[in-house]
């Protein structure tokens, strides 16, 4: 029985890392999107 339970508490850690750096990508995507924006509007000028 233990061991059942050590195998799932390690797939959770698992899963909530793997949101945890899917949360961390899209935001880092977000700032790079709105980065892009403002280098964009700085070279049309």
């Amino acid at each position: 029985m233990k061991r059942v339970n050590k195998t799932i508490i390690e797939e959770n850690l698992r899963e909530r890392k793997q949101k945890i750096i899917e949360k961390l990508i899209q935001t880092e995507l977000k700032v790079h999107k709105k980065d892009m924006k403002k280098h964009k509007k700085n070279t049309m000028i």
